[in-house]
């Protein structure tokens, strides 16, 4: 993709076409991952969460562009994906820039496809009254808006520092948005295997009967290991070896990473869904196609 033609503003502000590659992701599994970037290119995500593969040498998506550029180029490279995915390198949902992401959504009814938006920001009633306004329009258009709520721990608040909002509170927030008309995801990942599995399984207790799926997922811990110091300074050590090493599947880079597997949790986070009749998938492309059946 590296003859792909993206947008970069001039100085004046007016979009303008050059052959820089893609600022996004497109992948094989034809989503298209966008964001609104990095909020500064030193602050470049207002939760800082150290577990978080963005505090690594995760790819920085383009900064400074408009929801325009972002529905310009999804739109000129509309064959290639049948979703949009918000975000990916940053929580575009974080304060200051809620309402521009929510716009974004709405802006994304010009592309025509469904749209999954993930976030640890904690909406107001206003901004959930614009989302369920938002929710109406995507069903009328036989679309699906999925809304993942992600909560990683409940016992250990470093891993989620302030501005972030009480795990309880984003809990609440599952059952919200599908109060909203959104299809709610809890999204417990990553599982981080000094955390113990049973911490995992109650947050699966507290919120997975108001989720219409469960997700869970590896940890993924960059080589130079820049992720895995950060989180030990929350957790004090981390005794296990990574599982294999394999470059991420959701960015161009084809840099090798490490991924942490934590058997322990996954099977009782699935024993908790199965007991509460919630589907539970390790990756999104599965509980995307359940959800598609699930609508038809």
């Amino acid at each position: 993709m590296s003859d792909t033609r993206l947008l970069e503003m001039t100085p004046a502000g007016q979009p303008t076409t050059s052959l820089l590659g893609t600022p996004y992701h497109l992948g094989a599994n034809r989503r298209a991952m966008v964001s609104l970037g990095p909020v500064k290119l030193r602050n470049y995500c207002t939760f800082k969460c150290p577990f978080c593969y963005v505090q690594g040498p995760f790819p920085r998506y383009q900064q400074g562009a408009s929801v325009q550029d972002i529905i310009s180029w999804l739109l000129s490279q509309r064959e290639h994906y049948d979703i949009v995915y918000i975000s990916g390198d940053t929580d575009s949902f974080a304060p200051p820039r809620t309402q521009e992401a929510i716009a974004l959504i709405d802006a994304l009814r010009r592309v025509d496809c469904d749209v999954l938006f993930t976030t640890r920001h904690l909406f107001t009633s206003r901004e959930q009254h614009g989302l369920a306004v938002l929710a109406r329009h995507y069903r009328q258009s036989r679309r699906l808006l999925i809304g993942c709520t992600s909560v990683s721990q409940l016992h250990h608040p470093g891993l989620e520092p302030d501005p972030i909002a009480a795990p309880a509170t984003r809990l609440e927030q599952v059952a919200t948005l599908r109060d909203l008309g959104i299809r709610s995801v809890l999204a417990i990942r990553p599982f981080i295997p000094d955390i113990p599995a049973a911490e995992y399984a109650e947050i699966a207790e507290r919120g997975a009967r108001s989720a219409d799926i469960v997700l869970g997922g590896d940890w993924y811990v960059d080589p130079a290991g820049v992720i895995l110091s950060q989180t030990q300074r929350v957790l004090g050590m981390t005794r296990a070896r990574p599982s294999r090493r394999a470059p991420l599947d959701f960015t161009d880079d084809a840099t090798p990473w490490d991924f942490y597997v934590h058997d322990a949790a996954e099977a009782a986070v699935r024993a908790i869904c199965a007991k509460y009749g919630r589907p539970f998938f390790m990756r999104s492309d599965p509980a995307i196609a359940y959800l598609r059946r699930a609508a038809t």
